[in-house]
């Protein structure tokens, strides 16, 4: 072993027979490997597709995964495929869940001295090395993909390749056949690899959260083997962890493209490499870029993120919360943040997310380094600017609410600049996995979002400026999101919500003030008329259905209830406003459960809309 060469082996199996919260990390551990040893653990001989095709697109739900159904693929809705690309994506899966089992048995091997955990991690990594060199992932690859060998992108390579190189360093000193896995295995996958971040290094795009994964698993390759010259290209080389860190992060600790899911993926990957680096004495928490950031502060920065229930906001690309992987991510991620910390807001983060996931508190990060159980007094949540990636975020008793602005920062960013998202019943709709075309349609447009839509377009891929912000209340402003038009949104959050968004112009425009609620809406002291059609024939608009219509001279008094609570909004518009009730598809964890949506329409060349919102229990 050289990766885990300075793991004390003997304080942990003293602790799995000694301290009850850590027995039954093993117990959960050797449990779940034993259900999957009671199968065949035979690798697929053909490469793996792309992970984002494995949806239904019929109602955008994620298939789920079943290890013994390689060709029948089915949602939660009961509709099922077959072929590709579904056989392809599910073998990504099964790629993934047996490379992950030779490392966790390598684990358990070493703390159990069990001989069938040793076994199924030197037969996973014997098979892989007999037929890697075969594999051809690329055959369906995307043009736009960073071409893979085992899989259609290096990427999802690295993914299944770190967990099969840590395996390797846990076992390859009892196999006799060590330095020939090294050869066909580890050494081919390092120049796959190598390849792919030479071909972003060339492209200029070594910001990538691609390059975090790729530098992860190379580092894995390079601490295991020793190999000084792979070390020092991914720790200081021109696209190394180093340069990487100094682009990819931003100075408040959040990954540059503001989205919390793969923020937490790029901590994943340096979680990982900075393990791996510590056989060599190497400090990569350490390590800051130009601006401070580092490892701990993209570990605080993601927590500043947390709503009241242990969620995060779901900003941008990303939020995978149905039959996904972000828990689970989570977890490994904030198991190592709390070893390394003891910080009680992680312990808080940790065990929300096993309770989403139901299982008790597992996983090789826990395995490996947990050294206390997870009690903790639920954190008071503060209010947080982050100014540099472009959150803004207030908590109080009842509610918490936050708004992106900022600029655009890429494929992964919204047209959502200035929309409020209120916890917890009008949150962001989040994503579908990306093969699902209403994913750029609607979800990533301002549409899907509660803010003021003009003339039923999406905002311009500009940015939107903090100009004011305390523990109560946030100013934004912005002139750049539609062509010659200026917002402006102030919030306040104390006993409510007090949101006032004015928008001006030279020329008349239709404004459209949206706000979404995953329950119905009803209006107080009026009836609506009945309304049909969509909103537009094409465009975002023609995912909204109307449902009725009302012509308003007064303040609008509406109300919503959601978990056991009755929110109420009072909207007053400066002029005559004309209110639609429409539906909409739902949020990407249930797609197919419409939202609801308010529309308030004003033709004008400047209005403001004036919105209050409280909450009393039922």
């Amino acid at each position: 072993m050289r990766i885990f060469a300075t793991v004390d082996w003997d304080a942990i199996r003293t602790r799995a027979k000694t301290e009850e919260w850590y027995v039954d990390i093993v117990s959960t551990m050797q449990s779940a490997l034993d259900a999957q040893l009671a199968y065949s653990i035979t690798v697929p001989k053909q490469a793996g597709g792309w992970i984002h095709r494995y949806v239904s697109p019929k109602n955008w739900m994620p298939l789920i995964y079943d290890s013994q159904s390689p060709h029948e693929h089915r949602s939660s809705l009961g509709d099922s495929y077959q072929d590709e690309p579904y056989d392809g994506a599910w073998r990504v899966w099964r790629h993934r869940e047996l490379a992950n089992l030779a490392r966790d048995a390598g684990l358990l091997y070493r703390i159990t001295n069990e001989a069938r955990y040793l076994d199924a991690s030197v037969s996973i990594l014997r098979q892989y090395a007999d037929i890697y060199l075969n594999f051809d992932g690329d055959w369906d690859a995307d043009n736009w993909m960073l071409k893979g060998r085992a899989m259609n992108q290096a990427l999802t390579e690295a993914l299944w390749a770190y967990p099969l190189v840590l395996a390797y360093d846990l076992v390859a000193d009892m196999m006799p056949d060590a330095e020939s896995i090294c050869q066909k295995l580890l050494l081919p996958i390092a120049e796959t690899l190598t390849r792919a971040h030479d071909v972003l290094i060339k492209r200029g795009e070594m910001n990538h959260n691609y390059t975090a994964w790729l530098l992860a698993t190379m580092g894995c390759i390079g601490f295991t083997l020793n190999d000084a010259e792979l070390i020092d290209r991914v720790i200081s080389g021109a696209g190394g962890f180093e340069a990487h860190l100094n682009v990819a992060i931003l100075a408040d600790g959040l990954e540059r493209e503001a989205t919390p899911y793969y923020h937490n993926f790029v901590a994943l990957a340096y979680s990982i490499l900075a393990l791996s680096a510590q056989s060599k004495s190497r400090d990569l928490y350490a390590v800051q870029g130009s601006d401070g950031q580092s490892i701990l502060t993209m570990w605080r920065a993601f927590s500043q993120l947390a709503l009241p229930d242990g969620t995060f906001i779901e900003a941008n690309d990303g939020s995978y919360w149905q039959d996904s992987i972000y828990d689970v991510e989570i977890c490994e991620v904030y198991e190592v943040a709390y070893a390394q910390t003891s910080d009680p807001r992680y312990a808080w983060l940790l065990d929300k997310a096993y309770q989403r996931r139901q299982v008790s508190r597992s996983g090789w990060t826990a395995l490996l380094y947990a050294t206390s159980d997870l009690s903790y007094e639920k954190p008071q949540l503060e209010s947080q600017l982050l100014k540099q990636s472009g959150f803004a975020v207030l908590h109080s008793d009842d509610l918490s609410v936050s708004a992106p602005f900022g600029a655009y920062a890429g494929g992964h960013s919204h047209l959502d600049r200035m929309s409020l998202n209120v916890y917890p019943f009008s949150l962001d709709a989040g994503s579908p996995l990306y093969s699902i075309e209403e994913r750029k349609t609607w979800y990533k447009q301002t549409f899907s979002h509660n803010t003021v839509l003009v003339d039923g377009q999406s905002q311009n891929e500009g940015d939107a400026q903090c100009v004011e912000w305390s523990q109560h209340q946030f100013h934004l402003t912005a002139d750049s999101l539609y062509d010659g038009i200026e917002l402006d949104r102030k919030i306040q959050l104390t006993d409510g919500i007090a949101d006032t968004f004015s928008v001006s112009s030279d020329d008349e425009h239709r404004y459209d003030w949206v706000f979404h609620s995953d329950s119905a809406w009803q209006i107080r002291g009026a009836t609506p008329d009945a309304c049909t059609g969509k909103y537009a024939d094409d465009g975002a608009g023609q995912y909204v259905q109307f449902t009725s219509e009302l012509r308003c001279d007064d303040p609008i008094v509406v109300e919503t209830q959601f978990n056991d609570r009755t929110y109420t909004l009072k909207l007053s518009v400066d002029q005559p406003v004309k209110l639609f009730l429409a539906t909409c598809p739902g949020r990407s964890q249930t797609p197919y459960i419409q939202r609801h949506v308010l529309i308030a329409r004003v033709n004008a060349k400047s209005v403001i809309f004036q919105s209050n919102i409280t909450v009393k229990n039922e």
